[in-house]
């Protein structure tokens, strides 16, 4: 509609068609005049009214009957109370309606406009305008797109589509960061909370990892490193030292070592006890503490690999051979499985102990089992020194009634002066600092294997260091007893 239009006529094309369906709404066989005219002007408003003024349509009117021509109704008529054969609601002048409020829909039983809210045309920002390849890809707006467009729109759309997507993954990431690290505007006690929550989660980690390392990685390194390297002759001599130009093999060296010996010329002998299933090779340095912490093949790990006293001898071996190993309460790897000792059914089940050196091999019977000191601290400024190499005849005499004093059960088995021991020492949890120790006598020529299980005996009252004592709350019984030092 033409602004002239709009402005005389005060009425909208929504206005007239309400007007207009409630016009041609009258029942009865001869519409009045003021409706026919009504329908001319509705149907000009419809069906572009536009280009028609107000003098065409008086123009009209005034070529019809004089007697039969009557003021067309239009929106004036109506506010002044309309014509007087149309019974219409009499209704209150108005207000001149605003330019922006032209388009308000006037409700045909209120034409008032009293209370109706004020509506105006909303303003889109030009940004927001769609492109050619913003429309949607339906059919009503898509049918003059080619096949290539159409494909280019949906292709669109699945970006867009995919974009919503991680858009929502990335707010719900911010929000899950959002209840865990502190933020800006957070209250006092909200950060306090967050950081008492980051503490325990890092807590929380850094024991599982602790863990997993304990359990999994670390024996599982002891144990790769050993795979392959059983004592095995697989070649005769020229052709190993054929096959190694560069290793340097000790004279008198068995050939059943020669190939573990070219993965680490550390390696001294083979350590065994059958039904423990432990089976480790025994390596020696000329620093104890190498070992503490490094596998057969050089590689870091807490559990190590046993080695025997770097002042010990292994050609002629010394009458006290001394070898370490770690042992834990997580596992039952390394020396963790001599823990069976403790009891006299572990003895009964395990009474023998191999252990070969690269030159010869040899077997012990276990002798006796005792828990004992690592330094001074435990024992009142005592250490019952069980790591001696060589002593006279009759310091180790003595020394035999220190480890009967102590020994956690009889075994039956014999010692004389003359014998050569072994010794395996290993970690203990009873106390700080304590240790288990198994000692075994080398079997003699000829002796056999057996052992007269009759004469296997808990000893009642084996003598510990003050520290078990105290950690028990127990009177030390031997707390003034006679200290043994070797010479």
């Amino acid at each position: 509609m033409s602004d002239k239009n709009r402005k005389d006529s005060e009425i909208s094309l929504p206005d007239m068609r309400e007007m207009f369906e409630h016009y041609t709404s009258v029942e009865d066989d001869e519409k009045p005049a003021e409706q026919n005219e009504m329908e001319k002007i509705a149907h000009k408003y419809l069906d572009g009214g536009d280009a028609q003024t107000e003098d065409e349509t008086r123009h009209e009117s005034a070529a019809a009957p004089e007697e039969e021509r009557q003021e067309p109704v239009g929106v004036s008529d109506l506010e002044n109370g309309g014509a007087s054969d149309i019974s219409e609601p009499e209704v209150k002048p108005s207000a001149e309606p605003k330019p922006d409020n032209v388009y308000k829909f006037i409700p045909p039983d209120d034409l008032s406009g009293e209370d109706i809210p004020k509506v105006t045309e909303p303003e889109y920002p030009t940004h927001q305008a769609f492109d050619d390849f913003d429309m949607p890809t339906d059919s009503v707006f898509a049918v003059n797109l080619s096949e290539r467009e159409r494909g280019s729109l949906r292709e669109y759309e699945r970006e867009v589509s995919e974009n919503e997507k991680n858009s929502g993954k990335r707010k719900g990431f911010k929000k899950i960061i959002g209840g865990i690290i502190p933020m800006k505007g957070d209250g006092v006690s909200e950060i306090i909370r967050k950081i008492v929550f980051m503490v325990a989660m890092v807590t929380v980690v850094i024991s599982a990892g602790m863990l997993i390392n304990t359990y999994f990685i670390q024996p599982n390194i002891v144990e790769n490193d050993i795979n392959g390297i059983q004592p095995e002759e697989k070649l005769p001599w020229d052709e190993i030292k054929a096959k190694y130009p560069d290793v340097d093999f000790p004279e008198g060296m068995q050939l059943k070592y020669a190939e573990a010996y070219t993965q680490n010329t550390d390696l001294v002998g083979w350590l065994k006890i059958s039904k423990l299933k432990m089976d480790f090779p025994i390596l020696q340095t000329d620093n104890d503490s190498y070992y503490l912490k490094r596998s057969f093949t050089h590689r870091y790990t807490d559990l190590g690999n046993p080695f025997l006293a770097c002042e010990n001898s292994v050609k002629t071996l010394d009458r006290n051979s001394i070898i370490y190993g770690h042992s834990t309460r997580a596992s039952d790897k390394i020396f963790s499985k001599l823990f069976d000792y403790r009891t006299t059914r572990g003895f009964i089940n395990n009474p023998i102990i191999e252990f070969n050196t690269i030159y010869h091999d040899y077997k012990w019977k276990v002798y006796a089992v005792f828990i004992t000191n690592a330094t001074t601290a435990e024992d009142n400024g005592y250490f019952f020194n069980y790591i001696w190499r060589n002593i006279s005849d009759d310091s180790f005499k003595q020394y035999i009634k220190e480890l009967d004093s102590r020994k956690l059960y009889t075994t039956g088995v014999d010692i004389k002066p003359t014998d050569k021991i072994l010794t395996l020492s290993t970690c203990l949890y009873e106390f700080d600092n304590a240790r288990l120790v198994v000692v075994a006598r080398m079997m003699r020529e000829g002796e056999s294997e057996e052992i007269d299980t009759s004469l296997v005996k808990t000893n009642p009252n084996p003598r510990y260091p003050q520290a078990w004592y105290d950690k028990l709350n127990k009177q030390n019984p031997y707390k003034n007893a006679n200290r043994w030092y070797p010479n």
